[in-house]
């Protein structure tokens, strides 16, 4: 039977000993063997949960106790079980927010769409409208051809290119002239003798 070596006792076998007793515990790394300390070895609360690495615990290495415990849980929650009232007032609030919103105007399609919509502009009546600045924005051909029909601002014309423009102008007084040819006087018999011919005589009453 192993044992701890005896003062006095072991002489010569004194090291041979000591490795008997300890190598029922310990391997030959000095690590506890498994299964060599049993609950009945262990102070209450000298093992706590930091010194449990995580998963190391199975149900079968639990005491039958804890293990029916464990078994005996609430059967899982089944579809459609749970109603309104089991649920917290603020949800509650949420959920009744979510349905007044959902009566008062349902969408069940978009443009004729419905499930997960995509939209073009042409499904919204938008079909001619581009995204150009004012800037860029072309003029209509009506307005085009109206313009094409005007005449430029900085556009001339000589006195040949209107016809009968310059006889006209001919047969008008020369402006530089026109004040030393005209009378004006009160009455016909006013008119000076001697008028000379080509004097414009002007009578005010």
């Amino acid at each position: 039977m192993a044992r701890l070596p005896q003062p006095g006792a072991d002489d010569g076998v004194w090291g041979d000993v000591l490795n008997d007793y300890l190598q029922q515990s310990l391997t030959s790394g000095g690590v506890l063997k498994p299964n060599v300390v049993s609950s009945s070895q262990l102070a209450d609360n000298a093992v706590t949960a930091a010194a449990i690495a995580d998963g190391t615990i199975t149900e079968a290495q639990l005491n039958t106790a804890l293990q029916t415990k464990v078994n005996s849980g609430s059967a899982p929650i089944v579809d459609g079980s749970v109603t309104k009232a089991k649920l917290s007032i603020a949800v509650q609030a949420t959920l009744d927010k979510a349905d007044s919103a959902l009566q008062s105007a349902p969408v069940t399609s978009v443009a004729g769409k419905t499930d997960d919509v995509t939209l073009v502009k042409g499904d919204v009546g938008l079909g001619n409208v581009d995204n150009t600045s004012d800037a860029a924005k072309p003029i209509s051909t009506a307005t085009q051809t109206a313009l094409d029909g005007k005449a430029g601002s900085t556009h001339t014309h000589t006195i040949a290119d209107t016809t009968g423009l310059q006889a006209a102008l001919n047969s008008k007084a020369d402006a530089t002239s026109v004040g030393s040819k005209v009378l004006l006087i009160d009455n016909v018999a006013a008119l000076p003798p001697g008028t000379p011919a080509g004097v414009v005589v002007i009578v005010k009453a």
